[in-house]
């Protein structure tokens, strides 16, 4: 947990009131499948399960590699 202020090698001041620490939150979770048919289906059901959990749509990220 970073302090509620900061002091930057140049000796300017940042004040982080208010700012949530992108350590919050539940481990990122990898997962590999066999087809992209099984791939999207299986997305669609984390991302239902997870709007049923209360979780906010800005909330969710989900990140995919382009190229293998």
């Amino acid at each position: 947990m970073l302090p509620e202020t900061l002091v930057g090698a140049d000796g300017a001041v940042e004040n982080r009131h208010g700012v949530t620490s992108v350590f919050d939150g539940p481990a990122p979770m990898i997962r590999v499948f066999d087809d992209p048919k099984t791939e999207i289906s299986e997305l669609e059901t984390w991302v239902a399960n997870l709007l049923l959990a209360g979780v906010m749509r800005e909330e969710i990220a989900i990140l995919v590699r382009l190229e293998v």
